[in-house]
């Protein structure tokens, strides 16, 4: 029953949004972990604001100057937590990274049995790289590559036919700037430089009602390049060549 007064006592301190700039965690996670404690889930909740919360229950920090005092010290254990987290998940990313490049290369030899079982434990692991990253206030791509993933803005590259290029998981898309009925007819020609003359290697249309193309960066040579093709009243037109972009940001 002392655990449900947690959020009551709460308020009779600083400010949640105070503690949450302090601890440089958000207040949903803070909340989360007050509900996890209120409801005696103790094995969810971060072992340093659990003992915060019971020095809170038991009255141990009963002024605000001890209660800053307090954060201000789990706050220096989190960082250097975190920071231990953060360098083990991106040598696990890595260990993940040879894997799935090892599987691409061999996975057409594979039986489809397989190939499936392979494919799936391996998504798995993404999935729970991009929960442990969750669990740190990131996305894995932020953490992987920095914050230049989250705050770099798409631009468009210019032309009758506008069009951006922008990196996800595994996959480059390029969005095209023309209505859904007539993205149908525009080809995405992907080239590389040979002998000073650009080579188109590969041919992709958007599906029916996308607006981008989905090209696969592991068919993907370094330094490729594209532009649009289409035709208009019988000839045959393109766009500039564009390079794809920076496979460091932005991310979809």
């Amino acid at each position: 029953m002392e655990n449900e007064s947690l959020k009551d006592r709460m308020k009779d301190g600083i400010p949640l949004s105070e503690m949450a700039k302090i601890l440089g965690i958000s207040r949903p996670k803070i909340y989360r972990h007050m509900d996890f404690f209120m409801k005696g889930e103790d094995d969810k909740v971060d072992h340093n604001l659990m003992g915060y919360f019971r020095k809170i229950i038991d009255g141990t920090l009963s002024d605000e100057d001890a209660m800053r005092k307090e954060l201000n010290r789990i706050s220096d254990y989190m960082k250097a937590e975190n920071e231990v987290k953060e360098e083990e998940l991106r040598k696990d990313y890595e260990e993940y990274s040879q894997k799935r490049e090892e599987f691409d290369l061999h996975r057409d030899m594979m039986k489809t049995e397989e190939r499936i079982r392979e494919e799936d434990a391996l998504d798995e692991t993404y999935r729970r790289l991009s929960e442990r990253a969750k669990s740190l206030d990131k996305d894995l791509d932020e953490l992987l590559y920095g914050e230049e993933v989250e705050h770099r803005e798409l631009t468009w590259n210019e032309g009758e036919i506008r069009s951006a290029s922008v990196w996800g998981y595994r996959s480059c898309m390029v969005v095209i700037d023309a209505d859904f009925g007539r993205c149908r007819d525009i080809t995405l020609e992907l080239m590389m430089r040979i002998s000073g003359r650009d080579f188109v290697f590969k041919r992709q249309r958007p599906e029916e009602d996308e607006r981008f193309v989905s090209v696969d960066i592991r068919h993907m040579p370094v330094g490729t390049s594209y532009r649009l093709k289409w035709i208009d009243k019988g000839q045959v037109k393109y766009t500039p060549v564009y390079p794809m972009g920076n496979p460091r940001g932005p991310f979809f």
